[in-house]
């Protein structure tokens, strides 16, 4: 039993910041468009140390950004 009731209630934290293949399986992509993103600017990302991180928010503007480029602007996958 844990002795911190405070850590008993609260639910779990989601995560602020994830690795890229983490990000990957968040937005459904592959590592390497990730990469290729990162490197063309177009998803931003952080260096902690020897990790690569991407915060959550910037995957979702990403992707919105992505959505709104799409010449279908739909967003829906075949």
């Amino acid at each position: 039993m844990n002795a911190d009731p405070i850590l008993e209630t609260e639910p779990p934290l989601a995560p602020l910041a994830v690795a890229p293949d983490i990000a990957a399986k968040i937005a459904g992509v592959g590592r390497t468009t990730i990469y290729a993103s990162i490197a063309s600017g177009q998803l931003r990302s952080l260096k902690i140390g020897n990790r690569r991180l991407i915060m959550v928010e910037w995957i979702r503007e990403w992707l919105a950004s992505a959505e709104q480029s799409s010449p279908e602007g739909s967003g829906n996958a075949r």
